[in-house]
């Protein structure tokens, strides 16, 4: 695979997570140099919260092992990664409007899953960590028929057959760009004005608790500002999963 700005690429046809093998190259390296590992399929694919994630062939698996130059907004980077895939879906002929970015870090075609984010950290000084890896799976021609929350495909969806090589291409590109957006206030209006759900009434699942919220905004530290329901106390969550839930009309806050 072809890397554009100097960044360079290794590609597996099969590996146990795109991840892993970023973490095997950053710590066994002395090479600085930023990398992508792309893989045609994984056996041990992740998501949050240690969710098995599943990698068919077909699907796009990639991770950006990214030696960061200056320190790392961590509350920023899940936003800034969801909006390149989200444009590079675009780019690959979804339609803009259909395209969203669900709190914390999915992205959605027409309200259903179609990639995910899983970002890890090497323990740095404060927020200048030795490494980030930064990994991306795309439902390009699969999707899990049983998920927790409604998934899809590219495919599915518009019916285009991308090329793997084609979506690591734009996607590397978005992903340099905005990574090197430093405006957080530009970062959290383009992700709110692309996002699913907010200014609406959705069921919020944390840990230990579940609850229907209005959604508000995306917080400074990059949580998610929600008004809960019915009392109506605003709070700030920062770890949970977000489901459709009523429609707006048929409730009041």
């Amino acid at each position: 695979a072809d890397a554009p700005d100097g960044v360079s690429a290794q590609y597996f046809s099969a590996c146990d997570s795109t991840n892993v093998q970023a973490r095997l190259i950053a710590e066994s390296s002395i090479d600085r140099t930023d990398t992508w590992i792309v893989a045609g399929e994984q056996s041990a694919g992740r998501g949050r919260r240690g969710r098995e994630w599943s990698s068919n062939r077909g699907n796009f698996f990639g991770s950006k092992l990214w030696f960061p130059k200056k320190s790392v907004n961590f509350s920023m980077l899940p936003y800034q990664v969801a909006l390149a895939i989200r444009e590079t879906l675009v780019k690959l002929g979804a339609a803009n409007d259909a395209v969203k970015c669900k709190w914390p870090n999915d992205i959605l075609i027409n309200e259903k899953k179609a990639s995910g984010v899983l970002i890890e950290a090497s323990s740095g000084i404060g927020d200048k960590p030795d490494y980030v890896v930064i990994g991306i799976g795309i439902n390009l021609v699969h999707f899990p028929e049983n998920a927790q929350f409604p998934a899809t495909s590219l495919m599915r969806e518009t019916g285009i057959a991308a090329d793997i090589n084609t979506v690591f291409q734009i996607l590397s590109s978005e992903l340099n760009g905005l990574l090197n957006v430093g405006d957080n206030e530009a970062i959290i209006q383009a992700w709110e004005n692309e996002s699913w759900g907010l200014g609406q009434i959705r069921q919020v699942n944390l840990i230990d608790e579940r609850f229907e919220a209005r959604l508000l905004s995306l917080g400074p530290d990059g949580g998610l500002l929600v008004r809960k329901l019915p009392e109506g106390q605003e709070l700030t969550i920062y770890a949970g999963d977000i489901f459709e839930n009523y429609p707006d009309d048929e409730r009041q806050s």
